[in-house]
């Protein structure tokens, strides 16, 4: 972990209530999902690169963690198929939905945040979400429709970066407003 991720995770200890059920999407390697595990009552990671996914099966493995659930998704603005691309780092990999297209890229399912938690029966009357999924956190709001407004509280922490946002067809503005618009 760098020191800015110490000091987030630390602020989460801080702030946000141990009742919450913790949502990780674009979990990675798990720095948070682990960091986090004896905080929350129950931890969801979820990542679609398959080396990523298989590292934290793993990392449960060896740390017995039974409080993390770790799901191979990928979640979008609908239940469609999709495709991760390498940008040639590993946990660098975008998910765009191009249907058939798939190119250079890896065919992989995407669903809407709404059905994931449904599909894996996941409490979502108060969840702490964090989104850092490489450009396409503005999909994954867009999907979680069902969620805003049946929930009791959604917290949320999510990676905003403009060039990558651009990269994947969105804006930092546009991003924003959508925010603003689901409350």
């Amino acid at each position: 972990l760098g020191k800015y991720d110490e000091n987030v995770i630390t602020a989460i200890f801080e702030i946000i209530p141990d009742s919450y059920v913790f949502i990780d999407v674009g979990a990675n390697f798990g720095a948070y999902s682990f960091s986090l595990a004896s905080h929350f009552r129950h931890v969801v990671a979820v990542e679609p690169n398959p080396i990523c996914f298989d590292c934290l099966l793993k990392a449960k493995e060896y740390q017995k963690s039974s409080s993390i659930k770790i799901v191979n998704a990928a979640l979008s603005n609908k239940d469609a198929m999709g495709a991760l691309f390498d940008w040639g780092k590993m946990g660098d990999q975008r998910i765009y939905n191009v249907g058939n297209e798939v190119g250079n890229g890896v065919r992989i399912k995407l669903t809407t945040f709404d059905s994931f938690v449904r599909d894996n029966k996941i409490d979502t009357q108060r969840m702490f979400i964090k989104l850092d999924t490489q450009g396409t956190e503005p999909d994954i709001i867009k999907g979680m429709n069902g969620c805003l407004k049946s929930a009791e509280d959604i917290l949320m922490r999510t990676e905003v970066q403009q060039d990558i946002l651009e990269e994947a067809g969105q804006t930092v503005e546009g991003y924003f407003d959508q925010l603003k618009l689901k409350g």
